[in-house]
């Protein structure tokens, strides 16, 4: 049996996506914890403070920090 070149493109494009996909999810916990890591830098070096606010994290710079 003979398998077309279309199909075997077809098979190999399908198992890229489903591998890039599966990258993504096992490493997504490590980039959500890098970006929140760069965002606290970034407030301390502004002057701002990290805080919790009803859940959420945010960067509070004096102002009323807005959650919405």
């Amino acid at each position: 049996m003979k398998i077309s070149v279309t199909r075997l493109a077809f098979v190999a494009v399908v198992a890229m996506a489903v591998a890039a996909a599966f990258f993504r999810v096992t490493t997504a916990e490590d980039r959500v914890r890098e970006r929140r890591a760069l965002a606290r830098t970034v407030c301390a070096s502004t002057g701002g403070a990290w805080m919790t606010i009803e859940g959420k994290e945010v960067c509070d710079k004096g102002d009323v920090a807005k959650t919405d």
